[in-house]
Formats: C-alpha cells, structure tokens, sequence
C-alpha cells in the first residue's frame, strides 16, 4: 500500500485521511444477493510473498508463515496466487545471477497460476490425523480428520496447506527433485465453513 500521509505522535487522524487511506486500498467483501458465504467473509484478506532461502529438497517442508510471528490463521480461507518453480540451484530467483529468468521456462524455471481452498488444514493421515512431515505429504479427503491443501506448481509439484492446529501455512515439495521457489498468495477472509 503507498502512504498517504506520514503520521506523527499525537497526530489528529481526520475524516480526509480516513476516506483516502480507504480509497486507495484494496479489499473484497461478499455479494449480499443469494451468497451462501458467511458474513464473517468480509474479514480482512490477507497476503504474503515469500522466497525459499535456499533449495527446498523433495519430499519436505518449509514453514512459510507463523502463526506466533504474524497471527494470521490461513485455515478455512480460499487462495489464489502464482507460482514460480526455480531448479535446485536457484539462480533464478530475485537477487541471483539469472533473475531475469524467473518468469521463463528455461533452466528449471515455471510459472503456475493457483487457486483453492485450505479447509481445516492438512493433515498426512486421514484416520489418525498424523500431522505432514518430511516424506508424509498432505492428502486431501475425509474420515476421522479431514484434510485439505492447494496443488501451487504445476502437475503437483507443491503442496501449500495450513497447520490444523494453529493455521500457520506450510509448502511441501513434491516435484521430484530440489526446488527454489517465490510465491505470492492472496487469501480471502474465512468462509465460516468449516
């Protein structure tokens, strides 16, 4: 968001400078007509960019947000966002050698668009409800726990879901070789669905 005024101790926030700090943000709230959406819906969205410091090895995880650091609960929020898969080594990413190959399809390098919905959570383990760990991806579906996550690079190279237990947002590599990646993930307000 650009500034719109640089505020200072004991500063009068007047009607002007509320009305213009709302008209140049951006926000989305739910359609009144015929929504089957919660009117909690209209909660804050939320986004993060994030770029792995160092390649990711197939079959783990990396913590992309805390919850403690945050306070952002990513579960049961819809998501949209892109994706861009850098090879291993990682040039390709912003601030290396081939950053001007980070939206190319050369060297490793993809980008994937990406949507949906985070649930409840994910979990490795729909009896038990094992939590997802190096080598125990997220799976999606119901039984004794549910579980959810979002496929962010393409033909199921990534996993983003939340920790059921405290909503922070996780990444699990499943591309089948080391990765470097940069994402951009916008999320809606909670649904009230689950």
């Amino acid at each position: 968001m650009k500034r719109i005024l640089t505020a200072v101790d004991l500063m009068e926030w007047l009607p002007a400078n509320a009305n213009a700090w709302q008209d140049r943000s951006l926000g989305l709230v739910a359609a009144l007509k015929n929504n089957d959406l919660d009117a909690s819906y209209n909660e804050a969205n939320i986004g993060v960019i994030w770029q792995a410091k160092a390649p990711l090895v197939d079959a783990h995880i990396i913590q992309i947000t805390s919850f403690a650091d945050d306070g952002i609960d990513w579960r049961d929020r819809d998501i949209v966002g892109h994706f861009y898969l850098n090879s291993g080594a990682d040039n390709n990413r912003i601030g290396q050698a081939t950053d001007y190959n980070l939206d190319s399809q050369v060297a490793g390098a993809g980008f994937n668009l990406f949507g949906g919905y985070l649930g409840t959570g994910g979990v490795s383990d729909l009896a038990t409800g094992a939590a997802v760990s190096n080598t125990n991806p997220p799976i999606r579906g119901a039984g004794a726990h549910r579980s959810y996550f979002v496929n962010a690079g393409a033909a199921g190279a990534a996993y983003l879901y939340a920790d059921p237990a405290d909503g922070s947002l996780w990444l699990y590599n499943h591309s089948g070789a080391s990765i470097s990646p940069k994402i951009t993930i916008i999320g809606e307000g909670k649904s009230g669905k689950r």
